[in-house]
C-alpha cells in the first residue's frame, strides 16, 4: 500500500497532467482557424521564432517602381542597404525599412494576437480593390521563415508568399500597427542618439 507522501505526489502528477491536457485542448480550440490559415509550421514560427523583424512596405505599381525605390538611411530608423522586393501576386512591394524586434517589449502580445481565433473577423473577405500592404512581420528560425503582410486600410493580414489570409478585427490591427510604429520610432531615436554621441566626441 502506498504511503500518504506517495499518494500526494501521485495526485499532483495526475493534476498536472490534467491541467496540461486542458491547456492543449484550449489552445487548439482558440487557434483552430489560425492553424488552417497559417499552417502548423507557420503558426509555430509566429509563436516561437527566435528572430522577428518588422518591415515597412511601399506598394509599387510595377516591378520598375519597386526596384527603383531607395531605402531611407538609418536616421529614420530604417535599414540602409539593398532594397528588398516582395512579389505579391502580380505586384511588386518594396521594403522601405526593417527593424529587429526580437527582444521588443510587447512582442509576446503581438505574437499571441496573430494566433488566437477571436482576433480575426471570419466575415471579412479579401477586398476587391488592390490591397494596401504597408507593413509586414517576418518570423525566422534558422532556415525556416514565415512573413505576414498587413493591410491596415482593409484590416487584412496575408501569409507570404502564399495567397492565404484573413480579416483582422480593427482593434487588433490597430494594436499591431501601433506596436510596429513604436519600434521604428524607438530605433530612429536610438540611431539619433548614437549619431549625436559620435559627433560630440
Amino acid at each position: 500500500m502506498m504511503n500518504r507522501g506517495a499518494l500526494t505526489i501521485l495526485a499532483i502528477l495526475i493534476l498536472a497532467a490534467s491541467m496540461a491536457s486542458v491547456a492543449v485542448w484550449f489552445q487548439h480550440r482558440t487557434g483552430r482557424q489560425c492553424l488552417e490559415i497559417w499552417g502548423v509550421e507557420g503558426a509555430n514560427l509566429i509563436r516561437h521564432a527566435k528572430v522577428v523583424e518588422a518591415l515597412r512596405l511601399k506598394p509599387g505599381d510595377d516591378s520598375s517602381t519597386a526596384a527603383e525605390t531607395t531605402e531611407p538611411d538609418d536616421a529614420n530608423g530604417e535599414s540602409a542597404g539593398p532594397v528588398e522586393v516582395l512579389t505579391v501576386g502580380d505586384r511588386e512591394v518594396a521594403v522601405l525599412g526593417r527593424v529587429d524586434i526580437s527582444q521588443a517589449r510587447g512582442l509576446l502580445h503581438a505574437r499571441h494576437a496573430l494566433i488566437v481565433d477571436h482576433n480575426f473577423d471570419p466575415q471579412q473577405k479579401p477586398t476587391s480593390s488592390a490591397p494596401s500592404w504597408q507593413y509586414a512581420l517576418r518570423f525566422q528560425d534558422g532556415s525556416r521563415e514565415v512573413i505576414l503582410l498587413l493591410d491596415p486600410i482593409h484590416d487584412f493580414v496575408q501569409l507570404y508568399p502564399v495567397d492565404r489570409g484573413q480579416g483582422l478585427r480593427r482593434e487588433t490591427m490597430r494594436a499591431e500597427v501601433a506596436f510596429i510604429e513604436r519600434e521604428f520610432a524607438e530605433a530612429s531615436e536610438r540611431t539619433r542618439q548614437s549619431s549625436a554621441s559620435g559627433a560630440s566626441r
